[in-house]
Protein backbone atom coordinates (compact mmCIF):
# COMPACT_ATOMS: atom_id res chain seq x y z
CA UNK A 1 0.00 0.00 0.00
CA UNK A 2 0.83 3.40 -0.34
CA UNK A 3 -0.31 6.91 1.48
CA UNK A 4 -0.66 10.24 -0.31
CA UNK A 5 -0.79 13.26 1.65
CA UNK A 6 -3.81 15.23 -0.52
CA UNK A 7 -4.11 18.16 1.41
CA UNK A 8 -4.13 20.34 4.80
CA UNK A 9 -6.40 23.51 5.57
CA UNK A 10 -5.08 25.49 8.35
CA UNK A 11 -7.33 24.70 11.78
CA UNK A 12 -5.70 24.72 14.98
CA UNK A 13 -2.34 23.66 17.03
CA UNK A 14 -3.01 20.30 18.39
CA UNK A 15 1.13 19.13 18.83
CA UNK A 16 2.16 17.47 21.25
CA UNK A 17 -1.97 17.17 22.83
CA UNK A 18 -2.48 14.53 20.27
CA UNK A 19 -1.59 10.66 21.20
CA UNK A 20 1.77 9.18 19.77
CA UNK A 21 3.29 12.89 19.56
CA UNK A 22 6.48 12.16 20.41
CA UNK A 23 9.32 9.70 18.35
CA UNK A 24 9.46 6.63 20.11
CA UNK A 25 11.76 4.49 17.78
CA UNK A 26 14.77 4.37 20.27
CA UNK A 27 12.22 2.48 23.01
CA UNK A 28 10.15 0.32 20.63
CA UNK A 29 12.33 -0.46 17.49
CA UNK A 30 14.50 -3.58 19.06
CA UNK A 31 17.28 -2.70 16.96
CA UNK A 32 17.23 1.06 16.75
CA UNK A 33 20.42 2.64 17.76
CA UNK A 34 20.51 6.82 18.45
CA UNK A 35 22.28 8.70 15.39
CA UNK A 36 22.34 5.60 13.02
CA UNK A 37 19.77 4.57 10.16
CA UNK A 38 18.76 1.67 8.47
CA UNK A 39 20.07 2.00 4.55
CA UNK A 40 19.39 -0.63 1.30
CA UNK A 41 21.57 -0.45 -0.84
CA UNK A 42 23.36 2.81 0.31
CA UNK A 43 21.16 5.09 -0.84
CA UNK A 44 17.98 3.98 0.52
CA UNK A 45 16.47 4.75 4.00
CA UNK A 46 14.22 2.04 5.56
CA UNK A 47 11.69 2.63 8.03
CA UNK A 48 10.26 -0.34 10.20
CA UNK A 49 6.84 -1.45 9.81
CA UNK A 50 4.71 -4.54 11.42
CA UNK A 51 1.68 -6.25 12.30
CA UNK A 52 -0.39 -4.42 15.12
CA UNK A 53 -3.62 -4.70 17.05
CA UNK A 54 -6.34 -2.48 18.18
CA UNK A 55 -5.48 -0.15 21.62
CA UNK A 56 -9.27 -1.57 22.62
CA UNK A 57 -7.95 -4.98 22.62
CA UNK A 58 -4.70 -4.41 24.81
CA UNK A 59 -5.74 -5.46 28.84
CA UNK A 60 -5.43 -3.26 31.31
CA UNK A 61 -4.00 -5.13 33.75
CA UNK A 62 -2.44 -8.51 34.41
CA UNK A 63 -5.07 -10.77 33.70
CA UNK A 64 -6.03 -13.94 36.10
CA UNK A 65 -4.34 -17.09 35.31
CA UNK A 66 -5.04 -20.17 35.54
CA UNK A 67 -2.56 -22.40 33.57
CA UNK A 68 0.95 -21.81 32.66
CA UNK A 69 1.31 -22.94 29.17
CA UNK A 70 -0.42 -22.21 26.33
CA UNK A 71 0.55 -24.54 23.51
CA UNK A 72 0.52 -23.51 19.33
CA UNK A 73 -3.21 -23.23 17.86
CA UNK A 74 -1.83 -22.12 14.36
CA UNK A 75 -1.51 -23.92 11.25
CA UNK A 76 1.22 -25.68 10.11
CA UNK A 77 1.72 -22.62 7.35
CA UNK A 78 0.46 -20.08 7.06
CA UNK A 79 -3.00 -19.19 5.59
CA UNK A 80 -4.12 -23.01 6.36
CA UNK A 81 -7.48 -21.58 8.61
CA UNK A 82 -8.63 -24.88 8.23
CA UNK A 83 -6.18 -26.24 11.06
CA UNK A 84 -6.48 -23.85 12.87
CA UNK A 85 -7.85 -25.12 16.55
CA UNK A 86 -11.03 -22.46 16.97
CA UNK A 87 -13.61 -21.45 14.58
CA UNK A 88 -14.40 -18.62 12.59
CA UNK A 89 -16.89 -17.18 15.09
CA UNK A 90 -14.72 -17.77 17.92
CA UNK A 91 -12.71 -15.08 18.41
CA UNK A 92 -13.15 -14.37 22.00
CA UNK A 93 -12.44 -18.02 23.08
CA UNK A 94 -9.49 -18.06 21.62
CA UNK A 95 -8.17 -14.28 23.33
CA UNK A 96 -9.94 -15.57 26.58
CA UNK A 97 -7.57 -18.72 25.92
CA UNK A 98 -4.67 -16.72 26.06
CA UNK A 99 -5.70 -14.17 28.74
CA UNK A 100 -6.41 -17.61 30.71
CA UNK A 101 -2.53 -18.76 31.12
CA UNK A 102 0.86 -17.48 32.10
CA UNK A 103 2.72 -18.02 28.74
CA UNK A 104 1.54 -19.16 25.08
CA UNK A 105 4.05 -20.39 22.09
CA UNK A 106 3.97 -19.02 19.01
CA UNK A 107 7.00 -19.11 16.31
CA UNK A 108 7.86 -18.38 12.95
CA UNK A 109 6.24 -19.86 10.14
CA UNK A 110 6.08 -18.63 6.46
CA UNK A 111 7.96 -15.73 7.95
CA UNK A 112 8.80 -14.10 11.56
CA UNK A 113 6.27 -11.73 11.74
CA UNK A 114 2.24 -12.50 12.67
CA UNK A 115 -0.63 -11.01 13.73
CA UNK A 116 -0.47 -13.85 16.69
CA UNK A 117 2.33 -12.06 18.61
CA UNK A 118 0.60 -8.75 19.31
CA UNK A 119 -2.57 -10.98 20.06
CA UNK A 120 -0.59 -12.87 22.71
CA UNK A 121 0.82 -9.97 24.38
CA UNK A 122 -2.33 -7.83 24.16
CA UNK A 123 -4.12 -9.96 26.22
CA UNK A 124 -1.25 -10.17 28.78
CA UNK A 125 0.50 -13.41 28.50
CA UNK A 126 4.03 -13.66 28.12
CA UNK A 127 5.20 -15.29 24.52
CA UNK A 128 7.21 -18.09 24.22
CA UNK A 129 9.08 -17.23 21.03
CA UNK A 130 10.87 -20.38 19.83
CA UNK A 131 14.00 -19.14 17.79
CA UNK A 132 13.85 -15.56 19.15
CA UNK A 133 17.20 -15.68 19.71
CA UNK A 134 18.33 -16.96 16.77
CA UNK A 135 16.18 -14.96 14.49
CA UNK A 136 17.64 -12.57 11.92
CA UNK A 137 18.65 -8.71 13.04
CA UNK A 138 15.88 -6.48 11.30
CA UNK A 139 12.83 -8.94 11.90
CA UNK A 140 10.00 -8.04 14.46
CA UNK A 141 11.09 -5.10 14.91
CA UNK A 142 8.73 -4.25 16.96
CA UNK A 143 8.64 -7.44 19.47
CA UNK A 144 10.05 -6.45 22.61
CA UNK A 145 12.81 -8.81 21.76
CA UNK A 146 15.14 -8.47 24.88
CA UNK A 147 12.29 -8.41 27.25
CA UNK A 148 10.98 -11.60 25.47
CA UNK A 149 14.93 -13.64 26.16
CA UNK A 150 14.91 -12.32 29.55
CA UNK A 151 11.64 -13.60 30.38
CA UNK A 152 12.61 -16.95 29.01
CA UNK A 153 15.99 -16.88 31.61
CA UNK A 154 14.04 -15.58 34.63
CA UNK A 155 10.68 -16.76 34.55
CA UNK A 156 11.27 -20.80 33.44
CA UNK A 157 10.85 -22.75 34.76
CA UNK A 158 7.64 -21.12 36.75
CA UNK A 159 7.17 -21.87 40.16
CA UNK A 160 4.08 -19.70 42.25
CA UNK A 161 7.53 -17.96 44.16
CA UNK A 162 8.39 -16.18 40.55
CA UNK A 163 4.58 -14.73 40.76
CA UNK A 164 5.97 -11.29 41.91
CA UNK A 165 8.52 -10.85 39.03
CA UNK A 166 5.91 -12.81 36.30
CA UNK A 167 3.12 -9.69 36.98
CA UNK A 168 6.15 -6.83 36.82
CA UNK A 169 6.65 -8.40 33.52
CA UNK A 170 3.70 -8.66 32.19
CA UNK A 171 3.06 -5.13 32.96
CA UNK A 172 6.16 -3.97 31.07
CA UNK A 173 5.13 -6.50 27.88
CA UNK A 174 1.74 -4.32 28.22
CA UNK A 175 3.33 -0.85 28.14
CA UNK A 176 5.17 -2.21 25.52
CA UNK A 177 2.60 -3.23 23.25
CA UNK A 178 0.15 -0.03 23.82
CA UNK A 179 3.40 2.43 22.92
CA UNK A 180 4.53 0.30 20.05
CA UNK A 181 2.31 -2.87 18.91
CA UNK A 182 -1.62 -0.84 18.82
CA UNK A 183 -3.10 -0.04 15.16
CA UNK A 184 -2.58 3.79 16.41
CA UNK A 185 0.99 3.89 17.48
CA UNK A 186 1.87 2.21 14.13
CA UNK A 187 -0.24 5.15 12.28
CA UNK A 188 1.49 7.99 14.52
CA UNK A 189 4.63 6.47 13.59
CA UNK A 190 4.21 6.29 9.59
CA UNK A 191 2.48 9.70 9.21
CA UNK A 192 5.94 11.19 11.85
CA UNK A 193 7.89 9.69 9.35
CA UNK A 194 5.96 11.93 6.48
CA UNK A 195 6.46 14.41 8.50
CA UNK A 196 2.90 14.73 9.05
CA UNK A 197 2.51 13.75 12.92
CA UNK A 198 1.83 15.60 15.37
CA UNK A 199 0.06 17.71 12.69
CA UNK A 200 -1.30 21.45 13.45
CA UNK A 201 -4.07 20.80 10.83
CA UNK A 202 -6.84 18.75 9.30
CA UNK A 203 -5.33 15.78 6.90
CA UNK A 204 -6.64 14.18 3.97
CA UNK A 205 -5.10 11.03 3.04
CA UNK A 206 -5.48 8.80 0.50
CA UNK A 207 -4.47 5.15 1.29
CA UNK A 208 -3.93 3.44 -2.30
CA UNK A 209 -4.10 -0.29 -1.72
CA UNK A 210 -2.94 -3.28 -3.88
CA UNK A 211 -6.32 -3.70 -5.16
CA UNK A 212 -6.44 -7.10 -6.35
CA UNK A 213 -5.97 -8.25 -2.72
CA UNK A 214 -3.08 -9.99 -0.64
CA UNK A 215 -4.85 -13.64 -0.98
CA UNK A 216 -5.21 -12.59 -5.17
CA UNK A 217 -8.46 -13.38 -5.81
CA UNK A 218 -9.79 -10.74 -6.07
CA UNK A 219 -11.85 -10.85 -2.41
CA UNK A 220 -9.60 -7.14 -1.78
CA UNK A 221 -7.99 -8.67 1.37
CA UNK A 222 -4.96 -6.41 2.55
CA UNK A 223 -3.17 -8.39 4.46
CA UNK A 224 -1.96 -7.77 8.53
CA UNK A 225 -0.29 -4.77 8.25
CA UNK A 226 -2.27 -2.92 5.78
CA UNK A 227 -5.52 -3.70 8.02
CA UNK A 228 -3.91 -2.39 11.13
CA UNK A 229 -2.46 0.64 9.58
CA UNK A 230 -5.73 1.63 7.96
CA UNK A 231 -7.35 1.66 11.42
CA UNK A 232 -4.85 2.88 13.22
CA UNK A 233 -4.88 6.09 10.95
CA UNK A 234 -9.03 6.22 11.29
CA UNK A 235 -8.63 6.24 14.70
CA UNK A 236 -5.89 8.84 15.17
CA UNK A 237 -7.99 11.51 12.80
CA UNK A 238 -10.88 11.26 14.81
CA UNK A 239 -8.56 13.11 17.18
CA UNK A 240 -7.94 15.97 14.45
CA UNK A 241 -11.37 17.67 13.65
CA UNK A 242 -11.61 17.94 9.81
CA UNK A 243 -9.62 14.80 8.70
CA UNK A 244 -10.50 12.40 6.79
CA UNK A 245 -8.52 8.73 5.28
CA UNK A 246 -10.36 7.49 1.94
CA UNK A 247 -8.80 4.34 -0.11
CA UNK A 248 -8.42 3.36 -3.13
CA UNK A 249 -8.69 2.05 -6.25
CA UNK A 250 -12.26 0.51 -6.14
CA UNK A 251 -12.64 -3.11 -6.69
CA UNK A 252 -14.52 -4.30 -9.48
CA UNK A 253 -17.66 -6.37 -8.86
CA UNK A 254 -16.49 -10.07 -8.96
CA UNK A 255 -19.31 -12.26 -9.28
CA UNK A 256 -16.64 -15.33 -9.26
CA UNK A 257 -16.69 -14.46 -5.26
CA UNK A 258 -20.30 -13.85 -4.62
CA UNK A 259 -22.31 -14.08 -7.75
CA UNK A 260 -24.82 -10.98 -6.32
CA UNK A 261 -22.22 -8.91 -6.42
CA UNK A 262 -22.57 -6.05 -8.74
CA UNK A 263 -21.16 -2.69 -6.94
CA UNK A 264 -17.78 -1.07 -6.87
CA UNK A 265 -16.82 -1.36 -3.14
CA UNK A 266 -13.59 -0.37 -0.83
CA UNK A 267 -10.61 -3.31 -0.73
CA UNK A 268 -11.78 -2.50 2.78
CA UNK A 269 -15.08 -3.61 2.41
CA UNK A 270 -15.56 -6.35 5.10
CA UNK A 271 -14.08 -3.96 8.12
CA UNK A 272 -17.08 -2.28 7.92
CA UNK A 273 -19.99 -2.54 10.69
CA UNK A 274 -22.46 -3.76 8.47
CA UNK A 275 -21.83 -6.08 5.33
CA UNK A 276 -24.32 -6.56 2.73
CA UNK A 277 -27.15 -8.90 3.50
CA UNK A 278 -25.84 -11.87 1.23
CA UNK A 279 -22.29 -11.53 2.70
CA UNK A 280 -21.40 -13.20 6.03
CA UNK A 281 -19.51 -12.81 8.89
CA UNK A 282 -18.85 -16.75 9.30
CA UNK A 283 -18.06 -16.91 5.62
CA UNK A 284 -15.03 -13.47 5.72
CA UNK A 285 -13.43 -15.33 8.60
CA UNK A 286 -13.74 -18.81 7.25
CA UNK A 287 -11.65 -17.79 4.33
CA UNK A 288 -8.97 -14.97 6.69
CA UNK A 289 -8.98 -16.32 10.27
CA UNK A 290 -10.41 -14.22 12.95
CA UNK A 291 -9.68 -10.82 12.94
CA UNK A 292 -10.80 -7.21 14.38
CA UNK A 293 -13.74 -7.10 11.79
CA UNK A 294 -16.30 -4.35 12.13
CA UNK A 295 -14.37 -1.70 13.02
CA UNK A 296 -14.21 0.79 10.36
CA UNK A 297 -16.46 3.69 8.94
CA UNK A 298 -17.99 3.73 5.96
CA UNK A 299 -17.24 6.90 5.24
CA UNK A 300 -13.90 5.86 4.78
CA UNK A 301 -14.66 3.74 1.48
CA UNK A 302 -13.66 4.96 -2.06
CA UNK A 303 -15.88 5.28 -5.02
CA UNK A 304 -15.87 3.77 -8.20
CA UNK A 305 -14.76 7.52 -8.85
CA UNK A 306 -11.66 7.35 -6.86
Amino acid sequence: MKLLYLSGTLYQAYGATLPFAHDDSARCVHFQRPGHILMYSQDTVIFPIGISVPSDVVASSVPKKIRVDAGFVGSSKGGQVSEYKFGPMEEARYHDFYRRHRFALTKCKGGWDAFRHPEILAMGTVPRFAGLAKAPPFTVPFIPKSLLLQAEEELRPYSKHLEAVYNATVLQLLDHTRRCLTAESMAARVLRTMGLWPTKRPLKLLYVTCGFGYTGAGDGWQGPVSIGLFLGLQALLREVPGSRIVDGPAMDPNPAIWPEETEHRSNFWYLARNHDPWIHEEDLRQRWGTDHSNTAKPSCWTSEDV
